[in-house]
């Protein structure tokens, strides 16, 4: 794929399940051989009664578990797949946290990727395996992976996509944002109304041309009298409706599932 192609383009979705299924569907039309990595799974030492623990939760149950962060216990890639680095390596080589890359080279022990962002666009950087630890979970113990850092982002969550400019952002709802201000923040990742467009599903039936937007009217309640903070906060909002009102006139809401995937992968 061409890296200005890809560069300027990303679908956001609310949740990690949504993320998922749209990356495993343009994988799949992506030509190549696919590779396939396994991650080494343990509870951290630093758990409490780590010797119960392991029992309770053998290592089966621990390849299970998805977390945001992490990368998933089976990695599918192939020549030619978008990913994002999830953790923070190099700074200097402009391998950060979120740095979007262009695998290039797929070998045993470590992964060749080519950077499309920032400064650092073009430089191909080497990706070993890491150990990476969970953060405060529903589970009771901390969770060790050993795996690529990388996780597959021809989509991400909009929650994952804060600071991110692009020219070409396709939101899919199959189901309303369910957070204070998640549906401004992907309406706001695209440069311009014309690079913007929504998929929206209210129903598993047919697409629609609305969605809910979530507001916790908690966030305004101690607003005071400042006036500036107040004009802010309303020109925020007022910005968000016309880009979606905008969408909706021109008609440029996604009619297909498979019209959502901006990679209408070229010839």
């Amino acid at each position: 794929m061409e890296v200005d192609f890809l560069r300027d383009r990303c679908i956001l979705t609310p949740t990690n399940d949504c993320v998922e299924e749209v990356n495993s569907h343009i994988i799949a039309m992506i030509d190549g051989v696919t590779h396939e990595y396994l991650s080494a799974d343990r509870i951290s030492p630093s758990t409490d009664s780590i010797h119960s623990q392991d029992i309770i939760y053998p290592t089966e149950y621990l390849n299970t578990i998805q977390l945001s962060g992490l990368p998933n216990y089976k990695l599918k890639l192939k020549v030619g797949v978008l990913v994002m680095l999830l953790r923070n390596i190099n700074h200097a080589e402009g391998l950060c946290n979120s740095t979007r890359m262009i695998v290039t080279h797929l070998a045993k022990r470590v992964i060749e990727c080519e950077i499309i962002m920032d400064t650092h666009i073009g430089k191909r950087v080497l990706i070993p395996r890491i150990e990476m630890s969970s953060s405060k979970t529903m589970w009771p113990f901390i969770l060790r992976r050993h795996q690529f850092p990388l996780k597959v982002c021809f989509a991400m969550t909009i929650n994952k996509s804060q600071g991110q400019t692009l020219k070409n952002v396709g939101v899919y709802l199959p189901r309303p944002a369910f957070s204070h201000g998640q549906l401004y923040v992907a309406v706001s990742r695209a440069t311009s109304p014309e690079g913007l467009n929504f998929f929206i599903q209210n129903s598993n039936i047919e697409p629609s041309n609305f969605t809910e937007n979530i507001v916790f009217h908690e966030v305004y309640n101690n607003l005071g009298n400042d006036n500036q903070l107040s004009f802010f906060i309303i020109l925020k909002i007022a910005a968000t409706t016309y880009l979606l009102f905008t969408k909706c006139l021109n008609s440029l809401c996604f009619m297909s599932y498979s019209f959502i995937l901006l990679f209408d992968l070229p010839g």
